[in-house]
């Protein structure tokens, strides 16, 4: 019963992601199979606005986030972009 509580302080530390984090997060995240790192980026990219959808759709690509791809995919203005790119 006593390492529950100390169990509890160490994984339970705040992610703090922001724009500029994120794409290194995901990278250790990946790296070291932290998949609540992996979910708490992808939540943060979900609603970020910092990232257009093509950017987002690379790293639901690269690291497999289906959620993130979902949200991407519904963007009405996606294939828009994706069209001046190619």
């Amino acid at each position: 019963m006593i390492l529950k509580p100390m169990y509890k302080d160490i994984f339970y530390i705040p992610c703090i992601a922001s724009d500029w984090t994120v794409p290194h997060l995901l990278k250790l995240a990946d790296r070291f199979q932290m998949e609540f790192v992996m979910c708490q980026s992808e939540k943060y990219l979900i609603q970020s606005k910092g990232f257009d959808e093509v950017q987002k759709l690379i790293f639901a690509d690269k690291y497999k986030l289906a959620a993130l791809k979902d949200h991407c995919l519904q963007s009405p203005d996606l294939i828009e972009k994706l069209k001046v790119l190619l």
